[in-house]
């Protein structure tokens, strides 16, 4: 007997047991979404001043930190450039 063929047959029957408990997943979130109720949920102007602090620390630090990545690699060039431009001026 093939070795092979045995794990092959193995697969397929795996493969189907989970097609069919990611339908069961799918139906029980399709009904979950169809039968929800707004919440009758009050935000405040605390909580929505503060998540808007943290959504816009969040995007300056992100954009602070992309520009400091990309600056210091500019400004060793820039220093470099103006080592060896006092270097050369010095020499003649």
């Amino acid at each position: 007997m093939n070795p092979g063929a045995k794990v092959g047959v193995n697969v397929c029957v795996m493969t189907s047991y989970y097609k069919n408990i990611l339908d069961a997943f799918t139906l029980v979130f399709l009904i979950l979404v169809v039968t929800t109720s707004p919440a009758a949920a009050y935000i405040g102007p605390g909580l929505g001043a503060g998540t808007i602090a943290v959504v816009l620390g969040i995007i300056g630090s992100v954009f602070l930190a992309l520009f400091a990545i990309i600056y210091y690699p500019i400004k060793r060039m820039l220093r470099r450039k103006k080592q060896s431009a006092k270097s050369d001026t010095r020499q003649q």
